[in-house]
């Protein structure tokens, strides 16, 4: 699978913004609508999104866990467990896709063509697993070779051996079925990876078969495991889990490259997608860190805005004006606002592209 197209929205997203911030090549900018239209961050899940989060809460609490709970209280049931968010591997960056939530959008839709014009869909929706019944998309060890791809959804039919060039399924404990590659993978490649079905509900995909065999395990319970995202922060369009230092090389343009790199940092991210994205950064990590990635940011953020007043882009400048940096217990939280038309501007290549390929008979 490209690199690229999988994890795209946070390429357009949480790192596109360093392509925005940077001066730009007309200096009478794009001037779009003059108001901006309100963006709501997302800093917290919406009823719905609660809702959403404990109807996907199906597998049991981890073996030997107890529920937290003050002296004199009422002991609370352990909780119940996310498959998605346990199958992904802990203590790794990730990131969770929407996708369902996301198709929705106009730059979802975009999106979706991307996704339908890279090699690690095609065919999928001609051979059991249709994109229209995919509810998430999950990537853990994102920037590894042996990175775990996690999809949830609908996949009573889907035929792994129709996808790629597979051989026939083994049993793998309880829900499991494993299918390994007909040939040995070349070094440089990621298809075909193996690929295993967990419960008719969930489908797997790595250069790995260990990684493969982990999720497994810990999704049937062999493994204890605890969810590698918070259950309470799975909402928005995509949400996941980044470092200072591999966003380092992503925003060296803008002269943050050293700081990040030496930041002892982890932040968990939201992104929202409407009228514009609207993306939700909390850095935790050493407080001097913290302190100077946070200054450079605010620097920053304030340098783009006067640069958009100077050159009367009234949108720009409207969103601009809802960023914050603000300071935090070891650590900060970052807000911005990116303009969908500059990340629509992004995805045109390939969403053309897919349209042209529209009629082509895929195997």
């Amino acid at each position: 699978m490209k690199r690229g197209y999988l994890w795209l929205l946070l390429a357009c997203g949480l790192l596109g913004v360093a392509a925005w911030l940077m001066p730009s090549n007309d200096p009478a900018g794009k001037q779009g609508k003059e108001s901006a239209a309100a963006v709501s961050f997302p800093d917290h899940p919406a009823a719905a999104d609660q809702a959403k989060m404990q109807q996907r809460r199906t597998l049991p609490p981890q073996a030997g866990q107890s529920a937290p709970t003050a002296p004199g209280a009422v002991a609370a049931l352990p909780a119940k467990r996310d498959p998605l968010l346990v199958a992904l591997p802990p203590d790794r960056e990730l990131m969770v896709f929407e996708l369902s939530s996301f198709f929705k959008q106009p730059l979802g839709q975009m999106f979706s063509a991307c996704m339908r014009s890279d090699a690690f869909w095609h065919g999928f929706e001609s051979k059991g697993l249709d994109l229209g019944e995919v509810d998430r998309v999950a990537v853990g060890n994102l920037w590894s070779s042996e990175r775990l791809v996690v999809v949830s959804g609908n996949a009573l039919h889907a035929d792994p051996t129709q996808m790629y060039r597979l051989k026939e399924p083994t049993a793998y404990g309880v829900g499991g079925q494993v299918f390994a590659p007909v040939e040995p993978l070349p070094s440089d490649a990621w298809t075909p990876p193996y690929v295993a079905l967990w419960n008719k509900t969930t489908v797997l995909f790595s250069t790995s078969l260990r990684a493969v065999h982990e999720a497994l395990d810990r999704l049937d319970g062999r493994t204890p495991a605890e969810p590698a995202f918070p259950q309470d922060e799975a909402y928005s369009q995509a949400y996941g889990v980044v470092t200072a230092r591999s966003l380092a090389e992503a925003v060296s343009s803008l002269g943050l490259s050293e700081q990040l790199r030496r930041a002892d940092l982890t932040a968990h991210f939201h992104i929202a997608v409407s009228d514009d994205a609207a993306i939700v950064l909390d850095a935790q990590g050493s407080s001097a860190d913290a302190r100077e990635v946070a200054k450079a940011l605010a620097a920053m953020l304030a340098a783009k805005r006067v640069q958009a007043a100077s050159a009367h882009d009234k949108r720009a400048s409207k969103l601009l004006d809802l960023y914050s940096v603000m300071p935090q217990p070891h650590g900060f939280q970052l807000k911005v606002a990116v303009p969908l038309s500059f990340l629509q501007d992004v995805l045109a290549g390939c969403a053309h592209s897919d349209k042209g390929a529209a009629g082509a008979t895929r195997p």
